[in-house]
């Protein structure tokens, strides 16, 4: 009896002491988990390298993509044994990289419904507009306090300014009775500064003074001009059938060297308190490029070019026309000697 006794407890204890399938320090499965968090972890400093850059874009950007690389490390885990292994690698790789996320969660969920409330107002849905705003107030108000309570890193400042200024502007266009006089170009100029502006923008302003007048683009886009390749904001506008948009181009020093657009126009549709307020010189091109009908081009007092083609458009009935407006900065490739002067009465 006492052999048998004696040859189960040493069956005992050699079981105890040898390892299993199953061990950690064998088991595949804890090593492909550990092999997914560490490059976790890599992906999770690079997400919080693109947080620290403040630029909202590029962080919704990859949002998806790391919230599903931490759902196939939580997977990979989940096939580990022993609940002390699963509890280590989640600590270890997951849990920073939850934090991460969470930090801009939020605003990422406001960057996101701007967007959808932007696509109402250029598209005259005023009341899913209203609805939708006031829901992207509650998620404001809602990230404060998360915050707040979660102890999270500040995020940089330019992350908050940059959806205030789309804020302030959605609060303007909600305090109007429409959405404007129904017409796609505010042409404007300041004769203060010699700026010539499209829909409130111009040339050389940041990004943010963009966003203050145009507010949120729907896309990105990457487009040439002049053998140079540029990024462009590209704001939709429902009124031209030739579904062109509003293209704001930034140079490298992220302000903006070139603007664009498109719409159908009366006549040649230039507002009279843009003439009457226009100080610099206007042309006309008897040669006009593109084939186009008629090309008018206005010559700032610092050197800004506005170019207006027209063509001929049957759509909405004779007399309109289709016209291209085109801002920019003069370059040595302009001469006035090839165009007529007129004078600004006759385009009225």
């Amino acid at each position: 009896m006492k052999k048998i006794l004696l040859a189960i407890l040493l069956t005992l204890f050699t079981a105890s002491i040898l390892p299993t399938t199953s061990s950690a320090a064998t088991d595949t499965n804890y090593a492909n988990a550990v092999g997914a968090g560490k490059k976790l972890l890599q992906k999770t400093n690079a997400f919080n390298q693109t947080i620290s850059n403040g630029d909202l874009y590029y962080i919704n950007e990859q949002y998806d993509a790391f919230s599903a690389d931490i759902k196939k490390v939580e997977r990979a885990i989940g096939k580990v044994s022993g609940s002390k292994n699963r509890k280590y690698l989640n600590d270890t790789y997951v849990k920073v990289a939850k934090v991460a996320r969470e930090r801009v969660i939020y605003e990422v969920s406001q960057y996101r419904l701007i967007a959808v409330i932007t696509d109402s107002y250029y598209n005259s849905e005023f009341t899913k507009m209203k609805s939708d705003y006031a829901k992207l107030d509650r998620l404001k108000k809602r990230a404060v306090a998360i915050k707040q309570a979660g102890g999270y890193k500040a995020l940089p400042a330019s992350v908050n300014q940059e959806l205030t200024a789309y804020i302030n502007w959605f609060n303007d266009k909600l305090n109007q009775t429409t959405a404007g006089d129904g017409e796609a170009v505010k042409l404007t100029y300041n004769p203060a500064t010699g700026d010539i502006l499209l829909n409130g923008a111009t040339l050389s302003q940041t990004r943010n003074e963009t966003f203050k007048t145009l507010g949120q683009p729907t896309y990105k886009d990457l487009d040439e001009f002049e053998g140079g390749t540029y990024l462009a904001y590209v704001y939709p506008y429902p009124y031209s059938e030739f579904d062109e948009d509003l293209y704001v181009y930034y140079g490298g020093n992220d302000t903006v060297n070139f603007i664009a657009h498109t719409y159908i126009a009366g006549g040649y549709g230039f507002p009279a308190e843009f003439l009457d307020s226009f100080d610099g010189d206007v042309y006309y091109n008897p040669y006009p490029t593109d084939d186009a009908l008629d090309e008018i081009i206005f010559v700032s007092q610092t050197g800004q070019i506005l170019n207006a083609q027209f063509y001929e458009d049957q759509t909405y009935g004779e007399g309109n026309f289709y016209a291209l407006y085109r801002l920019m900065n003069m370059d040595g490739n302009f001469d006035p000697s090839l165009y007529e002067p007129i004078d600004p009465s006759e385009l009225y």
